[in-house]
Formats: structure tokens, sequence, C-alpha cells
């Protein structure tokens, strides 16, 4: 990627790349990590947040899922969930160890998604919960995925759930 695109602060992209590989399948905020690099008095622009996810998609290392709504304008307002090309990357970045198994589950029902369908979003129901997954057919069958490691705990089993129902 660095090479490829001739950039000049490549320790600059490889915090954002640690960033999004600490941060699997959690709505990505550009704004909020551009601001914090800033505050780290890193050189850089929002522009470049968004080039440099890009690059990173179109070598196959991480990918970027949006918010399905019918409006593209109040899809696009949503952030992101990033997901890697390889699930071992969680590990080699989780700062928490009880996370990446979480992330690692999500991340491998995305690469189950992902070889059925290229486009696959996550959805926020009217009342804000969120659904892991949203997948339509060509022929306009939805599909909406919850992923958890376990339902045993009835407040998990209530909000997974709930936002399903919704």
């Amino acid at each position: 990627i660095i090479e490829r695109h001739k950039i000049s602060n490549a320790s600059i992209l490889e915090r954002w790349i640690s960033h999004c590989l600490q941060n699997v399948s959690a709505p990505l905020s550009i704004n909020k990590v551009y601001n914090h690099f800033k505050s780290l008095g890193l050189q850089l622009s929002k522009n470049n947040l968004y080039e440099w996810l890009e690059y990173i998609e179109d070598a196959y290392c991480l990918f970027a899922v949006g918010c399905y709504n019918l409006s593209e304008r109040k899809s696009s307002l949503k952030p992101k969930k990033i997901y890697p090309a390889d699930v071992g990357l969680i590990s080699a970045y989780a700062v928490q160890p009880e996370m990446k198994i979480g992330a690692a589950l999500e991340a491998a029902v995305f690469r189950a998604l992902r070889e059925k369908s290229e486009k696959i979003h996550y959805y926020i129901t009217e009342q804000g919960w969120e659904v892991d997954f949203f997948t339509q057919s060509h022929e306009g069958a939805i599909t909406l995925i919850q992923v958890t490691l376990s339902l045993a705990d009835k407040n998990t089993q209530a909000r997974e759930i709930r936002a399903l129902r919704q």
C-alpha cells in the first residue's frame, strides 16, 4: 500500500491499520480517529484516512461495511464497521483478549457472508438497536443475522432478539 500509493506518512498509516484491527466490528468514526490522531500531533487530513481506508480495502486487507438504509444519504452518515480479510489479524492486534473471541466470531461470519454476497451491511432499527448483518439477494430476499457467543444470558438473548424483531 505504501509503495503503490506513494504514502509518505507510513507510520500514521500503520497506526490507522492498527486502530482498525483493534476495533473490528465496532462502528468506525473517521472524525473521532482524525481528532485523536491530531491530538497526538500527527500531521494528516481526514481525507487521508478516507483514502487510506480505500487503499486498504483495495489491497484486500480490511473490508468496510456500511449501514443499510433506503436513503443513500442517511446510510452515508452512519459510521462503517471494519472486518479483516484474515481473522488471525484480530489476535495480533487485540488489546483486550476477551474481546478478540467475539470479534473473531463476527469476522468469521462476515467472511462466510462475503463468499455468498458482496452486498453486506449492518442495520440500525428506528429504535436504535443494531443488527450485525443485513444482506439482500438479487431476488430481494432479506436476511438479518445476529452474532453472539452465547444466548445463555437472558439479557443478551433479549437484546439480540429485540433488534431482529424491530
